[in-house]
């Protein structure tokens, strides 16, 4: 990781760090066997970058759905090039029907000014967290992955 920058570096940390935690306590987080093959994939790919070691890709979200009926989400997207932190959800009036936003905190794709990036970060990360019931399945992983034939560094 040597040639990526600072703002990006800390983002990938955040994500290692995350991801790690996720498979470390899996039994805790009552993650499957299937869903934690899926996390260590994810993090063989972001440990990698920018090398690409997978194709397709791979979306860990949490949510929380408010007894209104409104509902909050935090998910991390990678595929084989970049990788996305987002917030969103939507919002239930009665009457009127649901409001959904979708707010993208971070791109690998994208540059970013520093200005309070460190902050998001960690308000992303707070979010992710806060969505987890510890008394049920709650953190969903979309697996549309495989790893490329040529990536030999997991052999």
């Amino acid at each position: 990781m040597s040639n990526i920058d600072d703002e990006r570096y800390s983002v990938i940390d955040v994500i290692l760090r995350l991801l790690n935690d996720l498979i470390t306590h899996h039994t805790q987080y009552k993650i499957s066997s299937k869903d934690l093959i899926s996390l260590t994939k994810a993090y063989h790919a972001i440990k990698q970058y920018p090398e690409e070691v997978i194709v397709g890709d791979i979306d860990i979200s949490t949510s929380l759905r408010w007894e209104d009926g409104s509902l909050d989400f935090t998910s991390l997207l990678i595929t084989e090039s970049r990788f996305e932190l987002m917030k969103g959800g939507s919002v239930y009036t009665p009457g009127v029907g649901s409001d959904s936003f979708t707010s993208f905190m971070y791109s690998s794709e994208v540059e970013y000014d520093n200005i309070g990036f460190l902050e998001q970060l960690d308000v992303w990360e707070e979010s992710f967290y806060s969505h987890i019931d510890e008394d049920k399945p709650s953190i969903k992983i979309e697996d549309l992955a495989e790893l490329k034939e040529s990536d030999s560094s997991i052999n």
